[in-house]
């Protein structure tokens, strides 16, 4: 059996982060503005834009200059130099980190399509749901 593997271009993933970006957004920052003001709110995007902004020259300074384009492998490599403990750990971290976002986004968008529609939340979250999955 031949196995093939796809390379992302960088459209590819310039469009995820971007996408990832913008989605996170368009979600979040009304709710930080309504919680924190709006010169607390500002404050805080310009702190979390700074660190996104940093994070991603980071990473790509290591793609670049590595030469390797798997996130797993430069993380084993570099970061953790061959600990699996640490690198399992990392793995689980990550894996809670999606999860929550992945139900915050379900929690928003419900609300959204509860507030636009008068339906109940918990059908508005199956609706959303079944939108993403298709």
């Amino acid at each position: 059996m031949h196995k093939t593997t796809r390379k992302f271009t960088t459209l590819d993933a310039s469009s995820m982060i971007a996408g990832i970006g913008i989605g996170s957004g368009v979600l979040t920052l009304p709710y930080l503005y309504k919680e924190s003001g709006i010169i607390f709110g500002t404050l805080f995007f310009i702190l979390a834009y700074t660190i996104s902004l940093l994070l991603h020259l980071l990473f790509s300074e290591i793609f670049i200059r590595t030469k390797d384009s798997s996130l797993v492998n430069i993380v084993d490599k570099y970061l953790f130099k061959g600990k699996k403990v640490f690198f399992i750990l990392f793995f689980i971290m990550l894996f809670i980190i999606l999860s929550s976002n992945i139900s915050s986004y379900i929690s928003c968008a419900s609300t959204i399509l509860n507030d636009l529609f008068n339906i109940n939340i918990h059908l508005a979250k199956f609706i959303f749901v079944g939108i993403c999955i298709i």
